[in-house]
């Protein structure tokens, strides 16, 4: 390939691809299941949807390893939300529960089209869930909770105008936070004063 020297390590643009292929994977696959129910039985489940993710990843063009690579990455992503209380409860099929909402709002001034990954009511609080869904995984040797700090400053304007859609929307207090996949991990946001 093209020499990339002076370039930083992180904009290896098939990497990067490869980032993105997964995480379209693995929000369909998050998809899926918020629309079905969680299995009973996860290397069955595991085994069935393989197939599916593979051609999911194959629509991107990428290499053929790199499809293998995004279906195992997947593999082990899914089961480990399936295996986290936080991840069951995120994806548990509710009345209200939305997966990948479409929303055309105005905001500050103009018509944005939103898509909010999850979002739910707390049946306990009755307060509105607004979750995005993060597949990135940390470098090897990064800090976690450093990791985190940078993607919750990344997302935060974001998930904030989200908030203020879905509040508007539902007419419910609004709790916001970022779920990672690879970690996995719910991080809920502070609310930033203003």
């Amino acid at each position: 390939g093209l020499s990339t020297a002076g370039e930083p390590e992180r904009a290896d643009p098939l990497e990067a691809r490869v980032e993105v292929v997964l995480g379209i994977v693995v929000h369909g696959a998050l998809e899926d299941l918020a629309q079905t129910g969680l299995p009973e039985d996860l290397p069955e489940y595991l085994t069935a949807a393989a197939p599916r993710w593979q051609a999911m990843a194959s629509e991107h063009d990428l290499a053929a390893d790199d499809v293998e690579r995004v279906v195992a990455i997947t593999a082990a992503q899914i089961s480990a939300v399936l295996q986290h209380e936080d991840g069951r409860r995120l994806l548990k099929p509710a009345p209200d529960a939305s997966s990948e909402l479409a929303l055309t709002a105005a905001v500050d001034g103009g018509v944005q089209n939103l898509v909010i990954d999850r979002t739910f009511t707390d049946p306990d609080t009755g307060e509105r869930w607004v979750v995005d869904f993060k597949t990135a995984i940390p470098r090897d040797g990064t800090n976690q909770d450093a990791f985190i700090g940078t993607e919750v400053s990344r997302y935060r304007p974001q998930l904030e105008r989200y908030g203020r859609v879905a509040s508007a929307l539902y007419g419910q207090p609004v709790r916001l936070a970022l779920y990672f996949t690879a970690l996995p991990r719910l991080v809920e946001l502070e609310p930033s004063g203003g």
